[in-house]
């Protein structure tokens, strides 16, 4: 009987040692779970922010074409200032010319 028990001890011990492994790859697997969902919410916010980058830049190109319009029409309102001026210039001095 001796050997019997022996043996029981034995499966008992390997039993134990099964479970704890057994408990540690779990643990490993929730461990890799784990990471896989930081992993996934990373890439989520990475795809979030690359999104908005590219948003950004797209304002960024109306801002910068509606500032080249702008400029373009202050020249242009700055043209018909000039042009204005020598007009008054020519009036004031044609007007100059009469007396009255």
């Amino acid at each position: 009987m001796t050997g019997v028990g022996n043996a029981n001890k034995s499966f008992n011990l390997i039993y134990d040692e099964v479970a704890k492994a057994t408990d540690g790859i779990v643990e490993i697997a929730n461990g890799i779970s784990r990471i896989n969902e930081v992993a996934s919410n990373n890439a989520a916010t990475t795809e979030e922010q690359a999104s908005t980058i590219a948003e950004i830049l797209n304002l960024s190109d109306t801002i910068v074409e509606e500032s080249e319009r702008l400029e373009a029409e202050t020249a242009r309102v700055s043209n018909i200032s000039e042009d204005l001026n020598q007009y008054s210039d020519t009036i004031k001095s044609d007007l100059l010319k009469y007396t009255l």
